[in-house]
């Protein structure tokens, strides 16, 4: 399938990626002089698919995302075939069923039972390390910044179900192929 490279800088970051030629990338963040995003990847439809965005900082507050002890199924994962200024990263999978707490899927305004979701992240995936607190992905990359050297880059994608049978079927699908190989052909660096 024909391919095109998205490259961009972001803060302090220059990064760069391979997506399906009949998507588009739009800088959503220029029109509010934002810096570091989100760049908005839609399908050939003009439907959002994904987006990545660089941040000057990790900023997380306690709560701010699906706060309990609820369990994480890891659904797959591919190695990124790039690089974050020389750190290799992965391309993970994974889902979290809600269907018997109605409760979290309001506080976090699922549209669903089951968030899966797809993304960069810096470390391999084990169920020791999921935070309890936060159901997301991420990586860093380190950068020269006086103010705080690792500049954290969220590029994934999210989905919902209604089970997580339907979820773990999505993963087969086209759709879900082209996103990790999107996301696994990411490039970043220092800006120079």
């Amino acid at each position: 399938m024909p391919s095109a490279t998205y490259s961009g800088v972001a803060w302090d970051v220059a990064f760069s990626f391979d997506y399906p030629a009949a998507w588009t990338v739009t800088d959503s963040g220029a029109a509010k002089k934002l810096q570091g995003g989100p760049f908005v990847i839609s399908d050939e439809a003009g439907v959002e698919v994904a987006s990545l965005a660089v941040l000057p900082v990790l900023s997380v507050d306690p709560c701010t995302g699906v706060c309990g002890d609820v369990a994480v199924s890891y659904l797959a994962e591919v190695p990124g075939q790039g690089s974050l200024n020389g750190t290799p990263y992965s391309v993970q999978t994974k889902a979290m069923d809600l269907t018997t707490r109605k409760d979290l899927q309001q506080a976090n305004r699922w549209r669903d039972n089951v968030r899966l979701i797809t993304g960069v992240a810096g470390k391999p995936a084990t169920q020791a390390e999921e935070d309890p607190f936060h159901f997301t992905t991420w990586a860093g990359i380190q950068t020269t910044s006086a103010s705080d050297s690792t500049r954290p880059i969220i590029f994934g994608a999210y989905r919902y179900f209604g089970t997580l049978t339907e979820a773990k079927a999505y993963t087969a699908s086209r759709e879900h192929l082209q996103l990790q190989n999107m996301m696994s052909s990411l490039q970043a660096k220092p800006a120079t």
